[in-house]
């Protein structure tokens, strides 16, 4: 099965303390069973302006927001598949959409000294980072880093 590259989700968040989420941990354990993920790793790098106008929005909670990350399942090197993922949220609708490509291509992609294949995915990534980052004239910039750890 090919890897999917579009996505739409409802995502509700909700913040717990750590008794919270151990305590509901053990309530799941009677009814789920962990799927092959396991306990994993995700990395992401998410693109902002050198002002942080991106992040700074998106703490405001508005009704739309976007954001364009680069994200690894696992620790990258320059061949591992990553995606840019360009993650767009209205009203608690994710809608995400990303291209897959290796950590070194990715970097020549993000720079602009490789072109990718032409798809639609790609336009919007393209025209995301020319609008978002050149508009405030600022270049296309890696901001914030997230690495986590996730129970599946």
């Amino acid at each position: 099965m090919a890897d999917q590259m579009i996505f739409k989700r409802c995502e509700i968040k909700y913040m717990l303390d750590v008794t919270q989420a151990e305590l509901l941990k053990k309530l799941m354990d009677q009814y789920m069973v962990a799927d092959e993920h396991g306990v994993s790793t995700i990395c992401s790098l998410y693109f902002d302006t050198p002002d942080h106008l991106l992040i700074r929005r998106s703490m405001e909670h508005p009704v739309y927001k976007e954001k364009l990350r680069l994200r690894s399942y696992g620790t990258a090197d320059k061949d591992t598949t990553v995606f840019v993922e360009l993650k767009k949220k209205y009203e608690s609708v994710v809608y995400k959409r990303r291209i897959a490509m290796s950590e070194a291509e990715t970097e020549r992609y993000l720079s602009g000294h490789e072109k990718v294949k032409d798809t639609q995915i790609t336009r919007e990534i393209d025209y995301c980072q020319k609008i978002r980052f050149t508009k405030h004239h600022f270049p296309n910039m890696p901001q914030h880093t997230a690495r986590l750890m996730k129970e599946a």
